[in-house]
């Protein structure tokens, strides 16, 4: 039985079927955006604009062409995290809301690639893109301003310039304050209590903290209500209120393990594990770092499942993008097409090889992770005695098993960091990883 989503999916690929020209256009829209919007393939949803590309009715509209071209862009940027297909999506639609003087959708995709800039650690390009977007969008709505403002602060605490994001940071606040918008003023806030954090004002931080806090409580924000509980407890154990740090980062990690936040109950489980430790008390510091190896093999086994995914979204869009060509060039480049065939057929085959890598990756840390961790933490406690209990060369003993399971555990770290595996000789024929790539 189809749910609700399936059937105004299956609803809106029946009218699209029977629609032409400009209610076309509006049909692939808003399924791409539902597509998108719900987690779903983002290849489906790409290939939706892609669709759109391609009707007269586009070609004949700089203004579609330039927002089409932008969502092309955020996909790829935010779902497959492929920053330099989504700058050439987001350069076209710049250029062409240029043409059409859309100042709205130039302003967007200057914010985008901004932000895409910042996540390929290019923050020069990433201050001009999105200055230039604040200069853009203060000609036309000046509440849209707080998106680059605060991607400018975040900047400037990727190159440690706290002074100058605290100012942009205090900018958008104001703006995003103005329109009543919680969840970006709690936001804001929260950012402002890490830059004052890092600048030593402890004070400012506390009360930036407890007012998002309040804001994100009274707006049931689950994930801003962990984000600040971490930060409090930060603040707390920094200033040796110890408790107060307990009982923030338990609260933290309630909410993220309910709502299954994996990543800040990643960082929760760590944080518990180091205070417990410091506190000198090894049994829950154990139960937490015994915890951390676990998410850490989930969110490493998603990662992987994602990858594999993306491999073959990546395969099945190039071939997309090839058919929009060849649509466009109607057939004056069958040489270069068959050349690009060829060149998808390599990958594909480069692709299962990954697969197969990737595969060998997962089974060896789910199998080993956990033996692993049960070891350390075990001789975590022995090593604790060790110094009462045994004489000096059996406390050496210990400590080069200690080191020899550690060794164990940074070459499987090694494994699961490679993106992609080079191969060095071993034997003769055989190869084996090179653990370097």
């Amino acid at each position: 039985m189809k749910n609700t989503l399936e059937l105004e999916i299956i609803d809106l690929k029946e009218k699209i079927s029977d629609s032409s020209d400009l209610k076309k256009i509006e049909l692939l829209e808003e399924l791409g955006l539902l597509l998108n919007e719900n987690s779903l393939n983002p290849q489906e949803a790409i290939d939706c604009f892609l669709e759109i590309l391609k009707t007269p009715y586009a070609q004949k509209h700089k203004n579609i062409l330039a927002k089409t071209y932008y969502i092309i862009g955020f996909i790829f940027s935010t779902k497959l995290f492929d920053y330099a297909k989504s700058l050439k999506y987001l350069f076209e639609s710049i250029k062409l809301a240029r043409d059409a003087n859309d100042k709205y959708t130039e302003g967007s995709a200057l914010v985008k690639i901004g932000i895409d800039y910042i996540n390929l650690k290019d923050y020069d390009e990433a201050i001009k893109h999105l200055t230039t977007s604040v200069k853009c969008f203060q000609d036309i709505d000046l509440k849209k301003t707080s998106y680059p403002l605060a991607s400018l602060g975040r900047v400037y605490i990727e190159i440690k310039n706290y002074e100058k994001a605290l100012e942009f940071t205090k900018a958008a606040y104001e703006i995003a304050k103005k329109q009543n918008d919680p969840k970006q003023t709690g936001s804001y806030l929260a950012n402002l209590g890490v830059i004052s954090f890092d600048l030593g004002k402890t004070n400012e931080a506390l009360s930036y903290y407890l007012e998002s806090l309040k804001i994100y409580r009274k707006i049931n924000f689950p994930i801003g209500m962990a984000g600040t509980l971490d930060n409090l407890a930060d603040y707390y154990q920094s200033e040796g209120m110890i408790e107060k740090a307990f009982e923030c980062y338990e609260e933290a990690l309630e909410i993220a393990e309910t709502n299954n936040f994996l990543g800040i109950t990643k960082t929760l489980y760590e944080s518990l594990a180091k205070l417990h430790k410091k506190e000198k008390n090894f049994e829950e510091a154990l139960e937490f770092t015994e915890k951390l190896i676990d998410v850490k093999n989930r969110l490493f086994s998603e990662e992987m499942a994602n990858k594999i995914g993306k491999l073959k979204i990546h395969f099945e869009l190039e071939q997309k993008e090839t058919e929009n060509e060849i649509y466009k060039l109607r057939n004056v480049e069958l040489v270069k097409l068959n050349d690009e065939l060829h060149k998808a057929q390599e990958m594909l085959i480069e692709s299962e090889k990954l697969k197969m890598f990737y595969a060998m990756v997962v089974t060896t840390n789910h199998e080993l992770n956990q033996p692993l961790s049960v070891i350390l933490g075990n001789l975590d406690l022995l090593r604790i005695t060790a110094n009462k209990k045994f004489s000096e060369r059996e406390t050496e003993s210990l400590n080069n098993v200690y080191q020899a399971t550690v060794k164990c555990c940074e070459i499987l770290e090694k494994l699961r960091d490679i993106k992609t595996p080079k191969y060095k000789t071993y034997l003769q024929d055989v190869k084996m990883i090179d653990l370097k790539s």
